[in-house]
């Protein structure tokens, strides 16, 4: 979409919805990504904690008394946005908590942002420089919200949101968000059901 050269490209890829990860591509191919050895490594999610001290475990044990099995499912089902906000693991209910003036809510956004941008800035450093920034998943398609949030964290490589254009980039749209002359962030509309039934077609024809 953005006509680079396919071997000689640096490329953040932020999937964010429900679960959310970020990627680093270099000359078409993943170098690195958010995730660990379960999903629960990484940005912080729906209900997922994200990257947290290993020390938790230990701590919730002897402080509170609960089980390997018990923190395990509070890391993976009762943390995140839904943790941090106590209200919902829905991204837009918790931007519309927000846009209220509920500073919970608000705070909740503020780590979700953060977060990411700094594992994207790392990313970044990895890589030696940034040609785009794509957002995508149900989040990074439809919240210019987030979209600009994490942006503005991102200010030091050089983007600069189009306010009129992020706002009007959601529901399937896809398209560059940042000023002419700044660093490239777009949306790409995302599409795992095509993937999944390529990868499958790929894998009976063998």
């Amino acid at each position: 979409m953005l006509g680079l050269d396919y071997d000689n490209s640096a490329i953040l890829v932020a999937h964010l919805g429900n679960g959310a990860s970020a990627c680093a591509v270099k000359n078409g191919k993943s170098v690195d990504t958010t995730m660990g050895l379960t999903p629960l490594e990484g940005l912080v999610m729906g209900t997922r904690s994200g990257d947290i001290d290993p020390n938790v475990f230990s701590f919730l044990n002897k402080q509170l008394g609960y089980s390997l099995d018990e923190i395990t499912d509070i890391l993976n089902k009762k943390s995140g946005l839904l943790g941090l906000s106590e209200m919902d693991n829905d991204c837009r209910v918790i931007e519309d908590a927000a846009a209220q003036g509920n500073e919970r809510a608000q705070l909740t956004l503020d780590v979700f942002c953060n977060v990411l941008a700094k594992k994207l800035a790392g990313f970044a450093a990895e890589m030696g420089r940034i040609d785009a920034l794509v957002f995508t998943g149900g989040i990074g398609e439809n919240s210019s919200v987030i979209r600009k949030n994490v942006l503005e964290r991102l200010s030091i490589f050089g983007f600069e949101v189009d306010e009129k254009t992020n706002e009007e980039t959601f529901r399937g749209k896809s398209g560059v968000i940042t000023k002419p002359g700044s660093t490239v962030a777009m949306v790409v509309a995302t599409n795992e059901e095509l993937m999944i039934a390529r990868d499958t077609e790929a894998l009976i024809a063998h």
